[in-house]
């Protein structure tokens, strides 16, 4: 199980971390901190060797940091069909899913995996937008002229009740190329048929204005059943209103139509202050912002204040807080107006 917030939850579904693919490299000034390489650098796991190395202290960035290596471990992707509970799982909480040095077909491999146990919610959140924009480019482009055929047959055989889609199909060979059994067809659910996967919910993290305006953007491209952006660290600012940056319309009109149901583009966002050794500063103010423009609008995207760091500044009374838990993450110490923990609807964009 795992204590991040966001995929535990308190709605009764467990949550739990996934990590098919372990190490990664920094993008930004929001993995200065990385958890991530604090745990692969202990070396509690066997797997976890050789991902990190410590910089000399005359380097630009001292300490520990990746070495640049991204470990993909096949034998993990059929764990989730193990688990017989629905569950909400965060993927990859040790690397990036987008990582570029991940292959179009070992993707494709977790997203098969993901397939094959669609009674759990996946939530894959990268840094990287640009790279799963060209993967979906990329399965878009090549799995009907190398499945069509066989979802085609595959329809025939069971009276067209699953017709199953040719970026599904191609997903899940790419999971058994990797060892893992795929439950047999005829017995399988609906995400045999549906693309993008119900099951799979796609979100972005930024931790200032910049990295918003660059990756936002890009992840409204992609096909998803859920998008939502993880503002954490938050490192300044960040004016979702000003969406006309992106889309040339306001935060009130970013919406899609699916089906005969007008709902958000952008579903959720998550936001909380830096924790750990040299965290920095999160001025509540950005997260008062962020509750008071989606609250703002009548459908629009659910916030989730996951924490407030080690170093919360209010800036109503002018005074740091000081939290006795070292993320701040007990709700009991916030001010009341910041305890807002919501959900995104369960609706699946088209």
């Amino acid at each position: 199980m795992t204590s991040i917030e966001w995929t535990r939850g308190d709605d009764g579904v467990a949550g739990k971390t996934w990590n098919p693919v372990l190490g990664c490299t920094r993008v930004s000034a929001g993995c200065d901190h990385c958890y991530a390489i604090g745990v692969a650098h202990r070396g509690l796991r066997p797997e976890h060797t050789g991902l990190t190395r410590i910089r000399p202290p005359d380097s630009k960035r001292p300490g520990l940091d990746w070495n640049g290596t991204v470990k993909f471990l096949p034998e993990r992707l059929a764990e989730p069909l193990r688990w017989r509970k629905p569950r909400r799982v965060f993927v990859n909480s040790m690397s990036d899913l987008f990582h570029n040095s991940m292959s179009g077909q070992r993707i494709a491999a977790v997203f098969g995996a993901m397939l094959m146990a669609s009674r759990h919610t996946y939530q894959v959140l990268t840094k990287r937008p640009e790279l799963a924009l060209y993967w979906y480019t990329w399965i878009e482009e090549n799995a009907p002229a190398l499945f069509g055929d066989e979802a085609a047959a595959l329809a025939k055989a069971n009276g067209d009740r699953i017709s199953p889609d040719p970026r599904v199909l191609m997903c899940v060979a790419a999971a058994e190329s990797a060892g893992v059994v795929a439950p047999d067809l005829a017995s399988a659910t609906a995400a045999y048929d549906t693309w993008p996967p119900r099951s799979v919910h796609l979100g972005v993290s930024v931790e200032d204005q910049a990295t918003a305006d660059e990756r936002i953007p890009l992840l409204l491209q992609c096909p998803a059943a859920i998008r939502f952006v993880s503002y954490e660290p938050a490192l300044g600012p960040v004016d979702f209103n000003a969406i006309g940056k992106w889309r040339d319309e306001p935060l009130s009109a970013l919406s899609e139509q699916v089906g005969n149901v007008e709902r958000p583009a952008l579903d959720w966002i998550i936001v909380g202050g830096e924790s750990g050794p040299g965290a920095r500063v999160f001025e509540l103010a950005w997260a008062r912002k962020v509750i008071a423009d989606c609250h703002a609008i009548a459908g629009g995207p659910r916030v989730f204040i996951k924490q407030l760091g080690s170093c919360p500044f209010d800036n109503r009374t002018a005074y740091a807080l000081r939290p006795s838990d070292r993320k701040g993450g007990d709700m009991a110490e916030w001010p009341p107006d910041l305890r807002v923990r919501e959900w995104p609807k369960e609706a699946h964009h088209a």
